[in-house]
């Protein structure tokens, strides 16, 4: 196979692109979710039995560690890229479990903090979300524009790079803003400890999958770049110039 069959101008315009279109459908997904750190408030819930604290009973407090168990590993708020981008409130758990409907448990004690998790525009996703954006219509435009190819490649190759940045520096920061909007919403309900420590932040497929996009795009424009002296010599060996016509033939 010749490098001009994978990398070529004609294949590059093509699949360039792709990868951007993959990014950007992640952003409508899971970027990260809060889950309940059933072992740590496991833990307080033993802790206040045995105090005594808050009317616990035997069986309350039974019913609040079945209730735990079947939120392990249930995101009680999801974030979408363009949650992030854009500031929109998260999508909370619908699905509750029953035994978390019971009467001796309340839906609202185990999900109040995380339903006013919403933490406002993210200048670093809808910067990443504009670069994927830009790398969607720039390409585009590629398929009808005759631009030089290694130009091309250049600008599509620096946004794919930029977007992957903008991605993992992003997510830090959005671990941090999480932690902090909850902590702000117990302490303005009196709760007198941190309470992001009886939840967990993760990563959302999504999130993993835009960064493979972009970072499989940054590499098949990097590696196309490279192959350009390969694609300008890329001529078939049995090539001929046509031989010399006599003069005066037509």
């Amino acid at each position: 196979m010749r490098p001009g069959d994978v990398v070529g101008d004609g294949a590059s315009r093509r699949v360039s692109p792709l990868f951007f279109v993959l990014a950007l459908v992640c952003f409508f997904f899971t970027f990260a979710g809060v889950s309940c750190n059933t072992a740590r408030a496991k833990q307080a819930v033993s802790s206040l039995s045995g105090l005594g604290g808050g009317g616990t009973t035997a069986a309350s407090v039974q019913n609040l560690n079945r209730c735990l168990d079947a939120l392990s590993g249930a995101n009680l708020v999801t974030y979408s890229g363009f949650d992030f981008a854009f500031g929109r409130a998260p999508s909370e758990l619908s699905d509750i479990p029953s035994i978390c409907q019971s009467g001796a448990v309340s839906p609202s004690a185990s999900s109040s903090a995380p339903s006013q998790a919403t933490i406002g525009t993210q200048p670093l996703d809808l910067l990443a979300l504009i670069a994927v954006g830009l790398g969607v219509i720039v390409g585009a435009a590629f398929l009808f524009v005759q631009i030089r190819a290694r130009l091309r490649l250049t600008i599509a190759a620096l946004l794919s790079v930029i977007g992957f940045g903008l991605l993992i520096f992003a997510q830090v920061h959005v671990h941090a803003a999480i932690a902090n909007t909850l902590n702000s919403a117990a302490a303005g309900s009196g709760a007198p400890f941190s309470v992001s420590d009886y939840f967990v932040i993760n990563d959302g497929v999504a999130w993993i999958l835009a960064l493979v996009a972009l970072g499989a795009g940054t590499f098949y424009n990097v590696a196309a770049l490279l192959a350009l002296p390969a694609i300008a010599q890329d001529i078939p060996s049995d090539w001929h110039d046509p031989p010399p016509q006599p003069a005066g033939a037509t």
